[in-house]
């Protein structure tokens, strides 16, 4: 008779035989998520502070939101979109958007045509804030998702 030598080897040891408390194969994932985390929260903030804009918003300078309508904002902010007075190629229309920046605030301004006075103008707009606190308690509130008619 002829004699066999076998080797056993086990990879898997029971869960009370374990000296770490990490599984090997779930290392990798946990860094990755570590490393994107460290991306997004340190090296992207710290790419936005030093990137600057081409359009800072000098003393006395004013923003064309829409057609007659103007906006003076603080000198030091920077114009990331929209257009200053006097320095557009064509006019601004009656519906616009502009984008200001400081820091980490960012201010986003859209205009559109209403054609009432300036009173129903602030009437409709309590009469949506309105809409917006009754809906906060719901669970509607929770997805950021208000029905709102006006």
């Amino acid at each position: 008779m002829r004699a066999l030598a076998v080797a056993v080897s086990a990879s898997a040891t029971p869960a009370g035989r374990r000296s770490s408390l990490i599984e090997a194969r779930t290392v990798g994932p946990a860094l990755l998520v570590l490393a994107l985390a460290l991306v997004m929260s340190v090296v992207l903030p710290l790419i936005d502070r030093q990137t600057s804009y081409r359009h800072e918003i000098r003393k006395g300078a004013a923003v064309a939101l829409a057609a007659g309508i103007t906006l003076v904002p603080t000198p030091g902010w920077d114009l990331a979109s929209g257009a200053l007075v006097g320095q557009t190629r064509t006019p601004v229309g009656s519906t616009a958007q502009t984008e200001l920046v400081d820091g980490s605030v960012d201010l986003d301004v859209s205009t559109a045509p209403f054609a009432g006075t300036p009173s129903a103008l602030l009437t409709r707009i309590d009469r949506i804030n309105a809409d917006l606190d009754h809906a906060r308690g719901r669970a509607a509130a929770t997805t950021h998702r208000y029905a709102v008619t006006t």
